[in-house]
């Protein structure tokens, strides 16, 4: 994204707090919106068939050692104001409630437009990825 700011291959783009100030984009995109649209997290992928092959307390302390979905997004929303708050050379553009709900709306109807950018099967997988996320929701 650094080198397409530099080129004005694009003039914008979208990061979560935490990566936007540590990667140096702010050095090249200076204005910063908050959306809250993104939030940080963190997971653990194992090989289903070894943690199976685990006993209770084993598979109990992998299960309880990351922080809820909760936790983590407390976490990293204060983690990343910090970020923001120290970042020096930043103007920083917080959402009206009006805006927001402007910016949610228009993000709402966007994807159709930027699956069709992309080509390719983007949205067969858009597709897949709602069909998992609803399966998800149901558990």
């Amino acid at each position: 994204m650094i080198a397409a700011l530099q080129t004005n291959m694009i003039q914008g783009g979208t990061s979560v707090a935490i990566a936007y100030v540590g990667t140096g984009l702010m050095e090249e995109a200076p204005y910063y919106t908050i959306t809250d649209q993104q939030f940080t997290g963190t997971f653990v992928c194992v090989e289903r068939k070894w943690f199976e092959g685990l006993d209770d307390v084993a598979r109990d302390a992998i299960r309880n050692a990351m922080p809820t979905t909760a936790e983590s997004r407390i976490f990293f929303k204060d983690l990343a104001a910090r970020e923001i708050a120290n970042a020096k050379g930043l103007t920083m553009h917080k959402l009206t409630a009006e805006q927001r709900t402007g910016w949610a709306t228009a993000a709402r109807t966007s994807h159709p437009e930027i699956l069709d950018s992309i080509g390719g099967n983007a949205h067969d997988m858009y597709a897949r990825i709602q069909e998992l996320r609803g399966r998800y929701n149901k558990r």
